[in-house]
C-alpha cells in the first residue's frame, strides 16, 4: 500500500489514495479472466477513499455504491502489481464521487473508473 490504510482514520484528510494490487497467485491466460479480475479490483478501495473526507468506523455507518463504472483502455494483464489511484472531488449531503485510474507496473493507464456512492452515519 503507498498511503496509509484509512479505515482507522479518525480524523479527515485530503480524500486521495494510492493502492499497489495483485493476485495472490498465478491466474489463467485468457483475457477474459484478466478483465474480470480488474472489474472486481476496481470496486476495491473506493468507499475508503470517500471515508478520507469524512471519517467514520464501519460499524457506526450506512454505505451503498449508487453505480459504478469502469472504462477498459487496453487489454489488461493482471499477473503483476497494478497501482490504482483514486480521489473523491466532491461529497455533500451523504453522497459522494470518486474517480479512480489503474496503471500497468510500466505506468501505462489500463482504465478509469468512477463510482457514485452513499455513506451516512447510522442513527442511534
Amino acid at each position: 500500500m503507498c498511503d496509509p490504510h484509512p479505515f482507522g482514520a479518525t480524523e479527515a484528510r485530503e480524500p486521495r489514495q494510492r493502492l499497489w494490487i495483485r493476485p495472490r497467485g498465478p491466474l489463467p491466460s485468457d483475457p477474459t479472466v484478466h478483465e474480470a479480475m480488474l472489474a472486481y479490483v476496481s470496486d476495491t478501495a473506493f468507499m475508503s477513499t470517500l471515508n478520507l473526507r469524512h471519517p467514520m468506523q464501519w460499524r457506526e455507518r450506512h454505505a451503498a455504491s449508487l453505480d459504478h463504472a469502469l472504462w477498459i483502455h487496453r487489454p489488461p494483464r493482471h499477473d503483476d502489481w497494478v497501482l490504482y489511484v483514486s480521489a473523491s472531488p466532491a461529497a455533500h449531503a451523504g453522497r459522494g464521487l470518486i474517480l479512480g485510474a489503474i496503471h500497468d507496473a510500466a505506468g501505462r493507464r489500463i482504465a478509469s473508473v468512477a463510482q457514485e456512492a452513499m455513506m451516512r452515519r447510522r442513527r442511534a
